[in-house]
């Protein structure tokens, strides 16, 4: 019986670590593999250590060439808005946790790949919510900003997205099939 519970402990705890890619007041690093680009994000609050845990999900995009960090674009406790330089998408997220997030973000541009029709999402949590975002269908993510005008330490979400056409013949780039949603 006792067997039974410590595989039982075992397999939950490794089943909950990958639920997100980092740990409470740690280090995140999701780099999207060669020809990847970021499709969903999901995080998760803990108010108890002040912190966000987060699931970077990706998917294929053809001809991914010239990508570049941004370095870090924010300070202690500051708001940010972040875009990719023009043509570029966002392909991996870096964030230290040193009392609060520094953020960097990896962005890759694709050959002749054009971005337009941008839009932003409104905030896509309130304080202390998990969220769940995915970038629609034929889009891609171009900008990641934060908003934090609170005392709990929490930071809301926003995300500017673009549609993505190759130069000369105006077709879509598209993602491939999104994975069934949960």
């Amino acid at each position: 019986m006792w067997t039974f519970i410590v595989v039982l402990v075992i397999l939950t705890a490794e089943h909950r670590a990958q639920d997100h890619d980092d740990a409470l007041g740690d280090t995140l690093l999701r780099l999207c593999p060669g020809r990847h680009v970021v499709s969903q994000i999901k995080s998760s609050h803990s108010p108890t250590h002040n912190d966000r845990q987060w699931k970077i999900e990706c998917k294929a995009l053809d001809s991914i060439k010239h990508c570049s960090w941004s370095g870090i674009i924010n300070a202690y406790d500051q708001e940010f808005i972040f875009d990719c330089p023009k043509n570029h998408v966002v392909a991996g997220i870096w964030s230290e946790y040193v009392s609060y997030r520094r953020w960097s973000f990896f962005c890759c541009s694709a050959e002749k790949l054009i971005t337009s029709e941008c839009q932003e999402t409104p905030m896509v949590n309130y304080w202390n919510e998990d969220f769940h975002w995915y970038v629609p269908d034929g889009n891609f993510l171009t900008g990641i900003s934060s908003h934090n005008k609170n005392n709990n330490g929490d930071y809301r979400w926003r995300f500017k997205y673009c549609r993505g056409t190759t130069q000369g013949d105006w077709s879509y780039y598209t993602l491939l099939p999104m994975a069934a949603r949960d």
